[in-house]
């Protein structure tokens, strides 16, 4: 059985990027968590200027794939535009890459916009895949995909240019669900074993 698991406030991302709530439901789409002790340092500095403008990730060609190594390059993009949003605080990527039934998705947005709503952002990566495992899609086009993460140090600059760093625990565990659909997959949750 797995826990089902929301991403936290944005403030607290850093004391606990994601962070667990258990549910009593199975989890037919569950979502991940990545609880992380944290310490900030904050740092004064000049006011921000806004992120470079970048593009999002695209989806690379193995992700196009309808078996477990195509499930695997998935998970791995999606966690680069959580990153990405934290980066530049665009969520639309994100979401056209989520079902509009994953609630554990929509927390990732809703801390994203939490922590980037008001001139802050990331430096760096939030999240750090280090290794994904995905299963073999059943008849419904469903995968599971283990998923090792951590979150590394981060830098959250703020809007008066306030740089604060945290580090967190590596290597946190758990396993994503995603769907094919018509020539794309889609995450459809999250669950920490």
């Amino acid at each position: 059985m797995y826990t089902r698991v929301r991403a936290v406030g944005a403030v607290a991302v850093f004391a606990a990027v994601l962070s667990g709530c258990s549910g009593d439901e199975p989890a037919p789409a569950p979502t991940t968590s990545a609880s992380a002790t944290a310490e900030a340092t904050p740092t004064q500095s000049a006011p921000p200027t806004a992120p470079a403008i970048q593009p999002p990730p695209t989806l690379p060609p193995e992700a196009t794939t309808q078996d477990a190594a195509g499930a695997e390059a998935f998970v791995r993009h999606w966690f680069d535009l959580v990153n990405y949003g934290y980066n530049t605080g665009d969520t639309d990527p994100l979401q056209a890459a989520s079902s509009s039934l994953c609630i554990e998705c929509d927390s990732y947005v809703e801390r994203i916009l939490e922590v980037t709503g008001f001139g802050s952002y990331i430096e760096g990566k939030a999240i750090i895949v280090s290794e994904v495992m995905g299963g073999i899609p059943d008849s419904s086009g469903r995968a599971p995909v283990e998923v090792t993460y951590a979150q590394g140090t981060l830098t959250l600059v703020d809007e008066q240019g306030t740089s604060s760093s945290f580090s967190a625990d590596p290597n946190e565990r758990a396993l994503a669900y995603v769907d094919v659909e018509p020539g794309t997959w889609t995450m459809i949750g999250l669950a920490i074993p």
